[in-house]
């Protein structure tokens, strides 16, 4: 149970000062549109806080998950990405945004792909080596 809640220090340290500049810059940056356009100078901020406590939310999730889990995982990850990324191609599945095809229109919201692809290859690349490593 130790095990479960030990945390990094610098690495929490890096973290909080990565999400205080962050939400600085976007307060900084948006105040003055989010006022005009919403009459709320705080509309992105607030926005951006409710993504950083669901962020934070799942980091702690992520963390409780063992990385056997994952491991497991990785190769299936990578396959379903690469062909997800192949769909966005295929005419009337992928959608065209600002003159791109990127994007595959699922029930409720648009997707990208490519986010999920990166998720894939961190499993795939943090999987290979740790075997390795180990051989």
């Amino acid at each position: 149970m130790r095990d479960l809640l030990a945390v990094d220090k610098w690495m929490l340290l890096a973290l909080a000062a990565l999400l205080a500049i962050g939400m600085t810059m976007v307060l900084s940056t948006s105040y003055l549109y989010s006022q005009e356009r919403y009459g709320d100078g705080t509309y992105f901020f607030r926005k951006q806080l409710i993504a950083m406590g669901a962020g934070m939310i799942a980091l702690i999730a992520c963390s409780i998950v063992p990385s056997t889990f994952y491991r497991r995982f990785a190769y299936p990850l990578l396959a379903v990405s690469f062909i997800v990324l192949a769909l966005v191609l295929i005419p009337g599945i992928g959608v065209s945004r600002g003159g791109a095809r990127r994007w595959l229109m699922l029930p409720g919201f648009v997707f990208q792909p490519s986010e999920f692809a990166k998720l894939a290859l961190v499993f795939y690349l943090a999987r290979s080596m740790a075997k390795k490593r180990a051989v």
